[in-house]
Order: C-alpha cells, then structure tokens, then sequence
C-alpha cells in the first residue's frame, strides 16, 4: 500500500494554498513597481525595490515550505523566484537601462583599462597607461583635449594635463612602443574612445588605473595581442564572453547548491546598486566572481584539489578571494593539534593552493617585464588601497572610520579625509582585529563549506574594495542550501535583498549623498557580520558545555569540534 505523505494527507484546502503564494509574491512586485514610479525620480529603481521586497517575500514562504516539507510550495517558490530573476536580468540589462555608460554595447571605460592596459602592458606596466593615452590622443583623436587633469598613478595625486603630456615625453613613452606598435596603440585608443562622450573621457582618465595583478595577463596578454581590437566587431565579440560565465555561474550554483539559492543570487546580482551599468558590455569584467563561485561549488562536493586550484588563480589575480582559504588552514591546524594527525583533504588543498600560486607568480613573470612586474603591482596597490577607502562608493570596515564623528558630518576634501583616517587608524585596526578574531574563532567549529564562507568576513573587516567587488556576497545565498528547513539560515538572504532595497531608499526618498548612503550600507554590513558570528559562538558554547555536561554523567567522549550547521 502506497504510504501518504504530508503533504497529500492536508486537508483539501490546504492544497491550494500555493496559488495565494504566487498572488503575494506578485502583489509585492507591483506594489514596488507603482510605488516607485510614484514616489521616486527614477522607475528603475522603484522596480528593484519591488523585486527585492518579493524576492524576500519568496524566500520565506520557500523555507516555510521545506520546513514543513510541502514540495508543491516549495516547487512554486522556486518557480517565482526564477521570475523574478528573468525580470531582474531584463531591467538591469536592458537597452534603455545601459544607455548612459554602454553605447554601441561596450563598456569604454572598462576596456580602456582592461584590453589597453593588458595588450600593452609590456611598454606601460601599471603607472604610464594615462601618460601615454594623452599623448596618443594629442596625435591623433584628441578626445582628451578639454581634459584638464589626470591622475599621477604613482601617487593617485591629480596632475595637470600639460605636466602629464611633459612627463610622457620626458619618460620617451613613444620611443618604448616602436613606431609600428606606437601606431597601433593610438588606433586601438582612438576606436575605444567612439565608444563614450568626449565629456565623459575626463573622468575616465582620473580613475584609478589599471589594477589586475601579473596572474590576469598569463591568458588576457596574449589574446589581446593575437586579435584586432580596433575592429568594432572582435571587440564587442570579447565584451560578450561574459554573458556565457553568467550562465555558468548560474549553473554551477545550481549544481552545488540547488535551485533557488543559484535564482535568488541571480537576481541579487542584477538588482544590486555596484553593479549597475556594469554587467553588459565589459571584457570579463566579473571572471573573477564566476572562479570564486565555482571553486566553493567544487568545495562543497568534495573536490578539494580542483577547489583550490581555481582558488588560487583567482586569488593571484584578484587578491582577496584567497581569504576565503583561512578555514581549510584553520581546519589543518586544528587537526595537528588535537589529532596528531594531517588531514588529507586539507594538506592536499593547502598544497595545492600553494603550488598553484607559485605557478601564477612564475607564469606571470613571463611578459616584457619580468619578475618586476610583481614589484610594480605591489607598489601599485598599496598605494591603491591607502586611497580606497578616501571614495564614497567603496565597500568595507575602514570606510566607516573615515567619517568625523567629531562633527557628524562626512569629510569633503580628501586632504581632511586623510587626517581623518590617520586619527582612525588605531581604532580601526582593533575594531577590525577583533572582528577578524572572532571569525576565526566561530570557524573552528565549522564544517568545509560553511567555515569557508566566513572568509568573507575577514575581507569586510581588513580591505575596502570597490562596490562591485561586492558581489561575491552572493555566495551568502548558500549558506540557506545547508538546511533549508532552519530559517534562521536565511538570515543573511534576507539582508542583501533588504540591504539593496534600503539603500535605495535611503538615497532617493531621503535625498542624501552617496557618501552618507555608503556609510550607512557599511554599518549595516558590520552588523550582519558581527551578529551571524556571534551566534554561531553562542551556539558552540552552548553545544559544549551540553556535551561535556552528558560526557562528565556517563562517561563517553566528548563530540568531535566541529557541526554542520552555520546557524
């Protein structure tokens, strides 16, 4: 006999229920679509906000579902969460939506410093690509001949265009091209420039200038080189490769950790306010995110050599995704210690790792400027990262402590900016020494996936990275695919999307600056960080003391130091 299940043993009415399930997600969505384009300047964004209010709106009658193990509810939920993420995809990317900063369906200014400063990085390494581009363009185009300034990529200091034109022909810029390659470069730059408003060239030139490290150039360099990106073609060509690591970002959250988490991270990517006008029309913009993904995809399956390979080209390339390799260290450690033992899994990860980042730093090392490429990214970026957190749109712990709280008002100059920071700096680094050590700490007892995606703490609490880097808090979405009946892993879902929405808010109902609006983002991020860590500590504190309680009364072991759940 055929055994009923809970689901077909409800009631009959409770079988329809799905349908009012459905009824609500899309009540929220047009609630937030009327609404903003009633109360808001723009109607893209009043849209996002509907889509974030029903997106959390789906993901609790989702989990309420698995709880109570209601398949066709569960089903449904995953169906409008796939709905939403199409609608999400649709108005972020749409034409109209990337008409500002995309024309003719590429980004110029991500490709002129990602195909410029790559193909030619033999001649320009990473301080002379806006020397030599206004030195081009006074050959040829002149685009940038309104431009008053530049910046001084050695000292991220502004610089008058005439004593950057001086400094380029002083430094023989053109003399290291060859006039064949010179010629070249002048008619790439002058194709890349059709492809935004003279106007908006001025701001592209005091950006912060081309930052991968040597990693990104080992199969970037060459293909740049083999093709002709100055045919409009080939180029948009490259700047669609990444619709297809979309989808296969997409499909690899899918396949390591369900349906409806791949969806809902979908759609959190295309409504996030760092990503706008960034997703379409880019030269692998966001490969770095897909590889991040897919090496804790490949993690949580149990192929930890793959993981840690795709781990450490990333992290070569990008730098910050290798903190998401402390929990394996963590775990290594902790196993010698307590065991006496090496942990396979772990030393063969860590090896890995670690071969796979010497590998990156000798096969970097391979372009026309040796070794001393390395030195110059490093040189670069530590500079680079002084200087971040002085931007308003910028993610991360220090970004809070540039604020004066002595007057309650955000610093205008960068010059009070700096001496703001400065007069921080101690508070910041015991604040974020005592953030990161709790991390640690609460990561001792977590298991692979869950202990690896605390890694993304310490990234918030020791660097301030650019808004778009933000992303890789989509891999927040999984830590609902552990248990999907626990709702309290769905904390951290539900703040993206009510993060992004209030922030929307924030600026355009409140009618604040971007530096405010950023500030407040961060602070809430602190919170959320701050509040998952301290639960999890609670929770093991609370599991040990039961079990050595039960261990002291009958005389078993105590259970092993780690538990499945992040919650």
């Amino acid at each position: 006999m055929r055994t009923t299940t809970a689901e077909t043993s409800t009631p009959s009415g409770a079988r329809f229920r799905w349908p009012w399930i459905a009824l609500l997600s899309f009540g929220a969505v047009t609630a937030g679509i009327v609404g903003g384009r009633g109360l808001l300047d723009t109607p893209i964004t009043g849209v996002k906000i509907g889509l974030c209010i029903a997106a959390m709106v789906v993901l609790v009658i989702g989990a309420l579902a698995d709880r109570r193990q209601r398949k066709r509810s569960a089903l449904v939920a995953t169906a409008l969460m796939g709905m939403l993420a199409v609608c999400g995809a649709t108005v972020e990317n749409s034409r109209k939506t990337r008409r500002l900063l995309v024309e003719q369906k590429i980004h110029a200014w991500n490709v002129f410093h990602y195909v410029l400063g790559t193909k030619y990085f033999d001649e320009l390494g990473y301080f002379d690509l806006y020397n030599a581009a206004l030195l081009a363009d006074s050959e040829a185009s002149r685009v940038f001949a309104d431009c008053k300034m530049t910046r001084d990529l050695h000292t991220h200091k502004e610089l008058h265009r005439d004593r950057a034109l001086q400094r380029a022909e002083r430094d023989k810029l053109r003399q290291r091209f060859g006039p064949e390659r010179w010629a070249e470069f002048k008619q790439d730059l002058s194709r890349i420039q059709r492809h935004r408003r003279a106007d908006g060239w001025c701001k592209t030139i005091r950006d912060l200038g081309y930052n991968p490290s040597p990693a990104w150039l080992i199969v970037h360099r060459p293909l740049l080189n083999a093709v002709d990106i100055s045919n409009t073609r080939t180029l948009v060509r490259l700047c669609s490769i990444e619709l297809l690591l979309y989808l296969l970002l997409v499909a690899v959250m899918w396949w390591a950790f369900g349906a409806r988490p791949a969806l809902a991270a979908t759609l959190w990517l295309n409504v996030y306010f760092g990503n706008t006008n960034l997703l379409v029309g880019s030269y692998l913009h966001y490969d770095w995110l897909v590889l991040t993904v897919l090496a804790v995809a490949l993690y949580r399956k149990g192929y930890a050599i793959w993981a840690a390979a795709v781990l450490g080209y990333v992290a070569m390339m990008r730098g910050f995704p290798g903190l998401l390799a402390i929990h394996p260290a963590i775990v290594w450690l902790r196993e010698l210690i307590t065991r006496r033992r090496f942990s396979r899994r772990h030393t063969a990860f860590l090896l890995t790792l670690a071969l796979t980042c010497a590998l990156m730093v000798g096969l970097g090392s391979t372009t026309g400027r040796g070794f001393e490429a390395w030195q110059e990214w490093r040189e670069k970026i530590t500079v680079h990262a002084y200087h971040q957190p002085l931007f308003s749109k910028r993610i991360g712990l220090k970004r809070l402590f540039i604020h004066d709280y002595k007057t309650g008002k955000a610093s205008i100059t960068t010059g009070r900016r700096i001496k703001v920071m400065e007069r921080n700096t101690p508070a910041f680094r015991a604040i974020s020494g005592a953030l990161v050590g709790l991390a640690l700490l609460a990561m001792v007892r977590r298991r692979d996936h869950n202990g690896m995606l605390l890694g993304l703490v310490p990234i918030f609490a020791l660097m301030v990275i650019s808004r778009y880097y933000a992303s890789v808090w989509i891999l927040a979405f999984t830590w609902a695919a552990v248990d999907r009946r626990r709702i309290a892993n769905l904390l951290s879902s539900l703040f993206l999307f009510g993060w992004v929405a209030g922030v929307y808010l924030y600026e355009e109902l409140g009618g604040v600056d971007t530096w405010h609006s950023y500030y407040a983002a961060n602070l809430a991020v602190g919170i959320l960080f701050l509040a998952l860590i301290l639960r999890f500590l609670i929770r093991d504190g609370i599991h040990l003391y039961r079990a050595r309680r039960e261990a002291r009364s009958v005389g078993t072991p105590e259970p092993p130091a780690a538990t499945d759940s992040p919650s």
